[in-house]
């Protein structure tokens, strides 16, 4: 037996075995949560007084049974998970919050985001009406509660409606379900009494109709094949619970569930949405930071990197890259700087970065890493990169603790580079003073 009352007493013959709600304030909130109460042996007569009736259903004849199996099934699905979808669906609207967040986004997207949060947070709203609650404080707190959760759905429908504004071009129909949906709200709204209002929920499953059947045709229309079968349950739900309404055998609304099985499925495809967006992003920004012949960084890097003392610099320029061009050919020149980025990402770790600052010239910023060390790292860089080909390449370097300037740092590193070509120049007598 399902019950919508405020407050509940159990006798067992004449005994009280077990009540429901506050008896003061008589606020309480009973539907689809399962009660235990043990009835002692021999009882002749069970004796339920029921406070403040304003829904019924009889699906089935009353029954006594020794069994816990379907109160444990009924408990679980009320008491736990329940509460966990709709902490996964807030989970969700959080999440599309910070999206809508996300810098680059334009304005008609943020609002799109943030438009579909409100009213993913009035669909899972709709979901308290299956919460039970001892007391609601007041009648009239009461009365206010059951308001709010009767006119979520309509409200969150038109929420959800102006979000595909913000991303496609509205329709007449449109304007039309938005306006008939604030209608039915106020309507609503205005519902003198708990019996009033329970009464005119009924008759709010037209429009919920309406809804499920629209929502179903701009999904087909404009969004992922996934998100139909989602909302075709939400659509089977709405007209199981329309034709309970009106049948003989009163059976459990679905509807709840349906409008949180089409509210989460939309947001899943938002934020997948959003994932597949921002990959995009993700990769156009790489493609921008980063050199196309070697796959170094190039120095767009600069502008979201900062480097500190614990950090050492090294700056690479290849000796003699011209005459290797003009004597071997610009396809072994190009092979030759692949391989030295090659080499020098074989030496380095993932933190540390090689950045093509321009021709044969690269930087390598080794992250934590004492001068000493970045010695060691650079002699094994340089022996394997004399032998990529016969050739015989070879590169001047220099080696530099950074500072909180990075470009003061590159000046400074660059400098100690020219030193050792010029030294080496000075050796092979091509240098003269």
């Amino acid at each position: 037996m399902q019950l919508n009352n405020s407050y509940l007493e159990v006798y067992a013959d004449d005994l009280l075995i077990g009540i429901f709600g506050d008896k003061i304030s008589k606020t309480g909130h009973i539907w689809y949560q399962p009660l235990f109460f043990n009835v002692p042996e021999g009882t002749k007569e069970i004796t339920l007084k029921i406070y403040g009736v304003y829904e019924l259903g009889l699906g089935l004849s009353a029954f006594f049974t020794d069994s816990l199996v379907k109160y444990s099934i009924l408990s679980i699905l009320t008491r736990t998970f329940l509460p966990i979808f709709v902490g996964m669906g807030l989970m969700s609207g959080i999440i599309l919050i910070f999206i809508s967040t996300t810098k680059g986004l334009s304005f008609e997207r943020k609002m799109y985001y943030r438009t579909f949060f409100l009213s993913l947070i009035l669909g899972f709203l709709f979901l308290l009406d299956m919460f039970p609650f001892e007391t609601m404080g007041s009648p009239t707190f009461f009365m206010n509660f059951q308001k709010l959760v009767a006119i979520s759905p309509f409200i969150g429908f038109s929420l959800m409606l102006a979000s595909f504004w913000f991303s496609n071009k509205p329709i007449k129909l449109d304007f039309f379900l938005v306006i008939l949906n604030l209608f039915v709200s106020i309507v609503l709204l205005l519902a003198p009494t708990h019996y009033d209002l329970s009464n005119l929920r009924g008759y709010s499953f037209y429009p919920i109709l309406v809804n499920a059947f629209y929502l179903l045709y701009k999904t087909f229309q404009n969004y992922p094949s996934f998100l139909f079968g989602t909302y075709a349950f939400f659509m089977f739900t709405v007209v199981h619970d329309f034709f309970s309404v009106f049948s003989v055998i009163q059976l459990k609304y679905l509807a709840p569930f349906g409008i949180v099985a089409f509210f989460s499925g939309f947001a899943y495809n938002l934020i997948i949405e959003y994932e597949e967006l921002n990959q995009k992003v993700r990769t156009v920004h790489k493609r921008s930071i980063t050199d196309k012949l070697t796959g170094a960084y190039n120095r767009g890097i600069f502008e979201e990197l900062s480097v500190d003392e614990q950090d050492t610099l090294v700056y690479v320029d290849i000796d003699d890259f011209k005459n290797i061009n003009d004597k071997y050919g610009h396809f072994l020149g190009d092979e030759i700087l692949k391989k030295v980025v090659e080499i020098i990402k074989s030496h380095t770790r993932s933190s540390d970065l090689v950045v093509r600052m321009g021709g044969d010239e690269f930087l390598i910023i080794l992250k934590n890493c004492g001068e000493e060390k970045a010695y060691d790292i650079v002699d094994k860089i340089e022996k394997d990169f004399s032998k990529t080909c016969n050739c015989y390449p070879k590169f001047s370097f220099g080696v530099k603790k950074a500072s909180d300037d990075i470009y003061k740092s590159i000046s400074e590193v660059d400098e100690l580079m020219y030193r050792m070509k010029d030294q080496k120049k000075f050796d092979t007598g091509e240098l003269l003073f």
